[in-house]
């Protein structure tokens, strides 16, 4: 049995590399964490993206615990 999509196809993929990762994007916007603390770190991501801030690289993230903690300027 298929996966019912979220959401419409997107036109114009036919023949794109992103036809591949659509798949991935269905996954990403059906997600729904399972644990508490999951679910608190989802709505924490939910009102970044909905302030449009950007999101943060693992490589920013790591940047700026290391500028809280005093470990670079």
């Amino acid at each position: 049995m298929a996966k019912k999509l979220l959401s419409p196809p997107l036109p114009g993929l036919k023949d794109s590399p992103a036809k591949s990762a659509e798949p991935l994007w269905q996954e990403a916007i059906s997600h729904r964490p399972r644990t508490p603390l999951g679910k608190r770190l989802w709505e924490i991501r939910e009102r970044i993206v909905a302030s449009h801030e950007p999101l943060l690289s693992w490589e920013e993230i790591e940047q700026e615990i290391a500028a809280q903690r005093g470990e670079i300027e």
